[in-house]
């Protein structure tokens, strides 16, 4: 039988599994608008199902378990590395 600290890893695990999914299935999307393969209707389709609420509903937990402070964990240079990098990427 699995321990609370195993049990809890178990589910941080899965967590950062269904983000990071969460994540690659948008940035699909963001790339299909990009090429105009993908319609409003579509795209509204992929924001609701990567939203916190779907992805906490899909792992059956409660949506204020996906709430994170992302400066408890994340200096600001790499917060900044990651929107930046979005930017430049962009130009």
């Amino acid at each position: 039988m699995a321990t609370d600290n195993e049990s809890a890893r178990a589910v941080d695990i899965r967590l950062h599994a269904a983000v990071v999914f969460a994540l690659a299935v948008a940035r699909g999307a963001l790339y299909s608008v990009r090429n105009g393969d993908l319609r409003a209707g579509e795209l509204a389709e992929v924001l609701a199902g990567t939203s916190s609420m779907s992805i906490a509903k899909a792992l059956g937990l409660p949506e204020d378990q996906l709430a994170i402070d992302w400066a408890e964990h994340l200096t600001r240079e790499e917060r900044e590395a990651i929107q930046l990098g979005s930017l430049v990427a962009s130009q």
